[in-house]
Parts: C-alpha cells; sequence; structure tokens
C-alpha cells in the first residue's frame, strides 16, 4: 500500500481467496482508496475509501457433470464480474499504542453460471475454438451467491516495541 502522509491518501491493492466449500470457492482482485481526515490531529482519524476489483467464482457440479456436458473442455462453472466495497476505517493513538478498526461491505452477487464448450470451428493456429454457454439456475446447486458482506477488522500496534523489548533484556 502506498501512503501518501501529505495530502492524507493511500492506495493500494487487496487479493482475496475465498473457499466457501469443496464445491464453491471464488477469488478477487481489488484496488483500493482511502482519504484520511483527522478529527483530531495526530490522534484520531477518519479514513473513507472504496474498493473496485474483478472477481471469479468456480462451482462443480456432483460425478463430473461439468466435464460431460461439455466434452471435457471445463471442469466446473464459472461466473466472474466486477464489484465495490465501500469502506470506512477509525484509527487512533494513545501515547506509544495505536487502535485501528475497520468497517467494509462488499456488493458482489453472482447469478450467471457459465461453461465452455467447442464450436467445431478452429482459429489461426490450429486450435479448438470455445464459447461460453449458460447453464440453467435451476440445474446449479448455489444458484445465486453472495461473494462478500459486512466485514469488519481491528487492530493494534506498539510504536519502538522492539526497541523496549531489547531494553529488557
Amino acid at each position: 500500500m502506498r501512503r501518501d502522509l501529505v495530502r492524507g491518501y493511500s492506495i493500494g491493492f487487496a487479493f482475496n481467496w475465498l473457499n466457501y466449500t469443496s464445491d464453491l470457492s471464488a477469488w478477487a482482485l481489488d484496488l483500493m482508496a482511502t482519504y484520511d481526515l483527522a478529527l483530531i490531529p495526530d490522534r484520531l482519524t477518519v479514513s473513507p475509501g472504496l474498493r473496485i476489483g474483478y472477481g471469479s467464482a468456480s462451482q462443480k457440479l456432483p460425478n463430473g457433470i461439468v466435464a460431460q456436458i461439455s466434452d471435457d473442455e471445463s471442469s466446473a462453472l464459472k461466473s466472474g464480474g466486477f464489484h465495490i466495497t465501500p469502506q470506512v476505517g477509525l484509527q487512533a493513538k494513545l501515547g506509544n499504542l495505536t487502535l485501528t478498526g475497520e468497517v467494509a461491505y462488499r456488493l458482489w452477487n453472482v447469478d450467471t453460471w457459465t461453461y465452455e464448450v467447442k464450436t467445431g470451428k478452429k482459429d489461426d493456429s490450429g486450435n479448438d475454438e470455445t464459447e461460453s454457454v449458460e447453464l440453467d439456475s435451476d440445474l446449479v446447486p448455489y444458484p445465486e451467491v453472495t461473494i462478500g458482506g459486512l466485514y469488519f477488522s481491528v487492530g493494534l500496534s506498539i510504536e519502538d516495541f522492539w526497541s523496549k523489548m531489547m531494553d529488557l533484556i
């Protein structure tokens, strides 16, 4: 994460791997930006921000059904899309202790599941061309999935922790 202390903004990337069940998983890559607003200079800061990202979800069907209907072109159903995550953080400094907290809400709903099949055509390199086919949601174990929701995080840091520990030794 890059933080500009003079202008009060931070930018960074986040990668999440989500494994809900042995048959349902997802990943997400986010670009995030926050702006630090000092409520009490050097003591209390609030940081509203936004994450914008892309993610992909994968869902396996029992008994290798996807491989059968796709002629072994796909092994699982896939769904991808863009999402946003508004967030707000709070940082309080008390002496050499810094308490941090953040709340965020990821808005990403997955409701279209596809698999790849061969078209019967070849590309310029002689490889089989494929196309995505949407599977009827009545045939999918998890037809609508909300990936995300409300997230909380808290943290504590101690300035000069290791130097003070070394002084005790």
